[in-house]
């Protein structure tokens, strides 16, 4: 806008060149003044001498007035132009401000994220570390189960036996496989199978196999084992 000012009134511009014509203008007058008052008196070169001046400066007076008016509006487009360039670096500066906090909260949730993750991670180890442990306590309060029912059957086998003068007692009435008659008495129960029970006395130390299970119960069908059925499990070491 200065530039402007600038080439509105500098050297070779419209006012310049206005101020110079109306100078030109004066002189012009003056002279022709001064030269018809060889023919005329001298009050009426006087006046028209006197005329010139005073619109000459009437003229620069319009023309001062005029160029405070334009360096008023040039102040003002200035004002106008900082302004404009102020809120141009603030708004700058909030859209920074505005992408920093939209970059901040991405890390939180990335981060809460990750930890959540992580958290639920720790609790489904810790839960299947304390099922299998209570699974293995289960297991093993079975086995003891077991043994003991088993021990006590293989006491009140052994007093028959005794009772009746013999030294074996027949379970099964089938005497064609050769089967231990002493062993273990056991009553199936929900979700049990030959292999299943098999597996519980082997690891409990009976050596007794699938095989030998169904010889000493012939009557059973391992395809429809009943819900407390007696079975009986042979020990090959008490042969």
């Amino acid at each position: 806008m200065k530039g402007v000012y600038k080439q509105m009134t500098g050297h070779g511009s419209f006012f310049h060149r206005y101020i110079q014509t109306l100078s030109g203008l004066a002189l012009s007058f003056f002279l022709l003044g001064s030269t018809g008052a060889l023919g005329q008196d001298d009050a009426a070169a006087r006046r028209a001498a006197a005329a010139a001046i005073a619109e000459r400066q009437a003229l620069n007076e319009k023309m001062s007035r005029l160029t405070s008016t334009v360096e008023a509006l040039v102040n003002d487009q200035v004002n106008l132009l900082n302004q404009i360039q102020a809120q141009a670096t603030e708004i700058r500066e909030l859209r920074a401000e505005v992408a920093r906090l939209k970059e901040d909260q991405e890390l939180q949730r990335k981060a809460t994220e990750k930890a959540v993750t992580e958290a639920e991670f720790k609790a489904l180890v810790a839960q299947i570390n304390q099922n299998e442990a209570k699974r293995k306590q289960d297991q093993e309060l079975i086995l003891e189960s077991i043994e003991e029912i088993g021990k006590a059957r293989v006491v009140a086998a052994q007093a028959v036996s005794t009772s009746e003068g013999t030294s074996e007692r027949t379970v099964k009435p089938d005497p064609k496989p050769a089967i231990s008659s002493v062993g273990y008495y056991y009553d199936v129960q929900p979700g049990d199978n030959i292999s299943k029970i098999v597996e519980s006395y082997r690891a409990s130390g009976v050596p007794v196999t699938v095989k030998m299970v169904l010889q000493a119960n012939p009557d059973v069908v391992p395809e429809r084992l009943q819900v407390g059925t007696e079975l009986f499990i042979p020990d090959p070491r008490e042969e």
